[in-house]
């Protein structure tokens, strides 16, 4: 009986009302849809939309946890923690290649790369990433990133490429080796009102620092405190940028 509701418009009308009733139930009653990594495997977003990890995720394979493979993604993390044996990458997105994706509300620790990896126009806010091999987050040109701690990460804290905004954040402990920095910028920047401290890079080759910022031209830095970081000055900027009102020590 139930195949000749296809053939009939007018009695296919209760199972497509049916549908449509049970749609915000299979999505959550707000539209966004639960997700769960299994920890083994790469979960994979391919779909715009809204997301919402539903709990707290431990990685025990070398992969990345979370890939979004399409723009216009909005990841909320639900105050949980993401945790890895010691590689691969929590999220990326499609590795630089994936525009407009947001990522906020939780935690991402140990990975043995990057913390989190996104493309241009990202949005990153109210994260702690610690403890990851490599950087704490990345993003590229006009990005913001706001209210994120990054602790104890193997390079830069929060690296931000071109025209890109970082708020309200602390870059604390971070830096193995190599020339790397609390917060790294690009050109045309605005970095306001982070802490900076105890950036430190643990070899001593003459070609290895480590610096509360660092950003290229034509930024706007003010209200940052810096301290305990072992580069000259505690701050590297460059040649055209506002540095005013900044502490460092």
């Amino acid at each position: 009986m139930c195949k000749d509701y296809g053939r009939k418009g007018k009695r296919s009308f209760p199972i497509v009302f049916f549908l449509i009733l049970l749609a915000p139930l299979l999505s959550g009653s707000d539209g966004r849809i639960d997700i769960l990594p299994d920890g083994q495997t790469t979960l994979n977003i391919n779909t715009p939309g809204s997301y919402v990890l539903v709990g707290d995720v431990n990685m025990k394979a070398d992969v990345t946890c979370i890939n979004i493979n399409t723009p216009d993604v909005t990841l909320d993390l639900g105050g949980h923690t993401i945790t890895s044996k010691g590689g691969g990458t929590s999220i990326a997105a499609g590795i630089y290649g994936v525009n407009r994706v947001t990522v906020h509300g939780g935690r991402i620790n140990s990975f043995g790369g990057t913390g989190i990896i996104l493309g241009e126009a990202a949005r990153v806010y109210d994260l702690v990433v610690a403890f990851n091999g490599h950087t704490g987050v990345f993003v590229k040109d006009r990005s913001h990133v706001y209210r994120v701690q990054a602790s104890n990460n193997g390079a830069t804290g929060i690296y931000a490429s071109n025209n890109c905004h970082v708020k309200d954040c602390i870059a604390e402990a971070n830096n193995k080796q190599g020339k790397n920095a609390g917060i790294k910028a690009g050109d045309s920047c605005t970095i306001l009102d982070n802490v900076c401290t105890d950036n430190v890079s643990a070899t001593t080759f003459p070609d290895n620092w480590s610096c509360g910022i660092s950003a290229g031209s034509h930024c706007l830095i003010r209200n940052n405190t810096c301290a305990r970081n072992n580069a000259t000055g505690t701050q590297l900027l460059a040649m055209g940028t506002d540095d005013r009102s900044n502490v460092a020590f």
